[in-house]
């Protein structure tokens, strides 16, 4: 959820409902000019809410309008197809696993440790890169900062301005989505919040020796980093409800 298309940049592709899925396809991923901080922007979509290119803890996608016409020809802007999907439960834990899955591990590998692979990366073309600034003047200082709000002193100055930008985006989409890692109330971690879960938790509060919570986490029903009588009866409400 990094990137955000133009208006006009949806690009869909769909196979025969007889030979192929019949599903419709976003492909491919392409146009990454309103992504990184590359440049500043804000839509506003017809919920109100608003959304930032240039702010790392912003789901600027989701808050992205989609521009129409009412009944009687005015423009008018609603809700793009990721807005609405996102509104959906479980569209986002299926973003959270998949971001978890495959997203958060690159991106730590990009940003993290003695030689994050951005600046590997920047070092292998960084002669080409003075080249292509000698021709274009895209990094120098504000004075030459064509793309975006900011541009660095050098090369590597400007590389550094992207990878502490990922960084910064990847620790708040890690925790934004952590959340929707697990069930809340399924103690035993067997996919399921039911009536052992809620047995578990008694079990566990008066102390008995055989028992042990696989995810205790997910009964913080209090969300105060602690197991209590207080989480034990919320649980059990919540139970109630779901049932």
């Amino acid at each position: 959820m990094s990137t955000m298309p133009t208006a006009t940049s949806f690009y869909l592709w769909k196979d025969s409902d007889l030979t192929g899925d019949g599903k419709l396809h976003f492909s491919p991923a392409w146009d990454f000019d309103l992504s990184y901080n590359n440049f500043p922007a804000s839509r506003k979509n017809s919920d109100g809410n608003i959304g930032y290119s240039y702010k790392p803890n912003n789901l600027f996608a989701v808050y992205f309008p989609i521009n129409g016409y009412n009944e009687s020809g005015r423009p008018t802007a609603g809700r793009s197809w990721i807005g609405e999907l996102y509104r959906q439960e479980d569209f986002v834990k299926l973003t959270a696993e998949v971001y978890f899955e495959r997203f958060e591990p690159f991106l730590h590998q990009l940003t993290r440790g003695e030689t994050p692979y951005f600046i590997e990366l920047a070092e292998r073309i960084h002669p080409s890169a003075e080249m292509s600034n000698a021709r274009w003047h895209t990094y120098g200082g504000a004075d030459y900062c064509v793309f975006g709000s900011s541009s660095g002193a050098t090369f590597l100055d400007s590389v550094e301005i992207v990878r502490n930008f990922v960084e910064r985006r990847s620790d708040w989409l890690s925790e934004l989505w952590s959340p929707y890692l697990f069930t809340y109330g399924d103690l035993n971690a067997d996919g399921k919040f039911n009536v052992a879960d809620v047995v578990a938790l008694q079990k566990w509060l008066f102390a008995v020796s055989d028992v042990k919570l696989a995810d205790w986490k997910s009964a913080d029903f209090c969300n105060d980093n602690r197991l209590d009588v207080f989480d034990l009866c919320l649980m059990k409400r919540e139970l109630l409800k779901n049932n």
